[in-house]
């Protein structure tokens, strides 16, 4: 006796009757009846009681409410990770991605937000970045932002359809998304986990033969373990603790179409389509080498570049005087070597490799902008083709 029985009716659940029986030997026995007018959740009030070390009680209502909060905090956290990455891999690209992803992750929010913001100074210096584009570069990415989102539609609309078309019967460009979200992308971002996959699977088989579509092949990879449900949990919506398979296959879904949009691989492939059906012109391409100070300026000939000169006759013109080097462009011949000995002693004469670049540049203060230009040479100048 003497204890006080309390119940609070917080939720809709709850608004059910309570019987309570008084025992009339006991003196001050029976019930009290109180409404109070809850107050309205705070959160940050109840993080600044947790915070200070003091006990919270919370309902059901709003311990979802701050589960949903610490989901947008997580998000927001990977946000900054992969924005550390991507700045780490431009600037310092001899760095193991791994060990700086590691750092960054050790690092508390505050100090996380003060290293990315770091990092996008120091992208701005070494890229050069301009407060105001020019008028063909706001042409040019206008007109890429509409194609990168219509193409990203149309996955997402392709990918929901178990009666799609097979791979081989896509247009080309399609064909071409296609592969690289499942030859690539999905295993790059481990969530297709390529040692799991049987290569001597008849779907497989089906799959690499181009006879079905991508419904049936990641739906079948889920069937049968290939997929690690870890990496799109975040993406995957289910009120249970476990998922099926369908609902792991829209997680794949909203994943690919959040993640494409920043994808850089992806972003070269809506770009190379783009200039393939003319969406961007070949005009448009030699006006951008001036624009993105790729040649020095020449305002007569850019000019002439707006008022309609022919792209082939500029680009040969720039080849044939060397402005544009073979090296550039990525295509073969654009490289060579060369290994001169003395035959009486064998003592090595020359040893030359091409593209090469300038080591003056890169010794003592890095230039860091000539170093990503020839870091992402299709050329590989890095590369000593002469040993």
């Amino acid at each position: 006796g003497g204890k006080l029985c309390i119940k609070i009716l917080d939720e809709a659940e709850d608004a059910y009757e309570f019987s309570f029986v008084a025992v009339p030997a006991q003196r001050n026995a029976g019930v009290n009846k109180s409404f109070l007018i809850k107050e309205e959740f705070n959160l940050t009030e109840k993080l600044k009681n947790l915070k200070e070390g003091e006990s919270v009680t919370l309902t059901f209502k709003e311990a979802k409410e701050l589960k949903k909060a610490a989901s947008w905090g997580e998000n927001y956290r990977n946000s900054l990770l992969d924005a550390v990455r991507k700045a780490s891999a431009i600037l310092s690209p001899q760095l193991d991605g791994d060990i700086v992803e590691e750092m960054a992750a050790s690092l508390d929010i505050e100090k996380l937000i003060s290293l990315n913001k770091y990092f996008e100074a120091q992208l701005n210096k070494a890229l050069h970045i301009k407060s105001q584009l020019t008028s063909t570069e706001k042409t040019v990415y206008s007109r890429f932002n509409t194609r990168q989102e219509s193409a990203i539609n149309k996955i997402v609309a392709y990918m929901q359809s178990p009666t799609s078309p097979a791979y081989k019967s896509l247009p080309k460009e399609q064909q071409a998304y296609m592969n690289y979200i499942a030859t690539q992308f999905l295993i790059n971002k481990e969530i297709l986990v390529k040692s799991n996959i049987d290569t001597s699977d008849a779907t497989y088989k089906a799959w690499k033969n181009e006879t079905i579509n991508l419904y049936e092949y990641l739906n079948h990879a889920i069937a049968k373990n290939w997929i690690d449900s870890s990496v799109i949990q975040d993406y995957i919506k289910t009120d249970s603790k476990y998922s099926d398979s369908n609902e792991l296959y829209q997680g794949i879904i909203a994943y690919l179409s959040e993640h494409l949009k920043t994808d850089f691989e992806f972003e070269k492939l809506v770009y190379r389509y783009m200039i393939k059906d003319g969406t961007i012109s070949g005009n448009m391409i030699c006006i951008l080498l001036y624009d993105q100070g790729v040649l020095e300026y020449d305002q007569k000939m850019y000019n002439q570049l707006l008022s309609g000169y022919s792209a082939y006759a500029f680009m040969y013109s720039k080849i044939e005087s060397l402005e544009i080097k073979p090296g550039q462009l990525g295509v073969e011949p654009s490289t060579g070597s060369m290994v001169m000995t003395e035959t009486s002693t064998g003592r090595t004469l020359v040893c030359a490799s091409y593209p090469g670049y300038d080591n003056n540049r890169l010794a003592n203060t890095m230039d860091v902008a000539y170093y990503n230009q020839v870091y992402a040479n299709s050329s590989l100048p890095f590369y000593n083709k002469a040993t």
